[in-house]
């Protein structure tokens, strides 16, 4: 399975981006893959890449690529970044405090600043609700991408997002 899923900005933005995440899944894993178009998407702060991959809180403060699953428990947040930072989180209903870490686990992250795309894989169940988005944050302002937005402010948590159904 293969699909390119075009993201909204949550409010009209001042700049010209766009965001697609490209999804392959055969196997256990499933790969997304983000990348930013337009005539200011270089204007994207990407944080840079540090040599050692590993989790750290507070991601999604900055430019940040998400996916949320949700699962009879509640559901799982994951952020990833240029940095090749990355953290999951595990809730059992929606913005409760983050019970512990997700047992998701990110792997093989690779990104390439002057194509600006970043990619990584994710060990998925054969069929998954998911949310897709992110926070892209330029010198100008900060904007919020995603498949489906709330209506008041952009809300990445609200179920309403939650509206790709990923099938293996």
């Amino acid at each position: 399975m293969s699909i390119t899923l075009e993201l909204v900005p949550f409010d009209k933005i001042k700049e010209d981006i766009t965001v697609e995440v490209k999804i392959c899944s055969d196997g256990a894993l499933t790969l997304f893959e983000w990348s930013l178009y337009g005539e200011d998407a270089k204007e994207v702060i990407l944080p840079k890449k540090e040599d050692v991959s590993s989790r750290k809180d507070n991601l999604w403060q900055h430019t940040c690529f998400e996916v949320f699953q949700k699962h009879e428990n509640g559901y799982d947040e994951v952020n990833v970044t240029t940095s090749h930072h990355w953290n999951t989180y595990a809730f059992e209903s929606y913005r409760s405090k983050p019970l512990k870490k997700s047992k998701l686990e990110v792997q093989n992250i690779q990104t390439n600043t002057t194509e600006t795309t970043i990619s990584y894989e994710l060990d998925l169940k054969d069929e998954s609700l998911l949310g897709l988005c992110c926070v892209l944050e330029t010198k100008k302002d900060t904007y919020y991408f995603a498949l489906k937005h709330s209506i008041e402010k952009p809300d990445f948590h609200d179920p309403i997002s939650f509206c790709f159904v990923l099938k293996k």
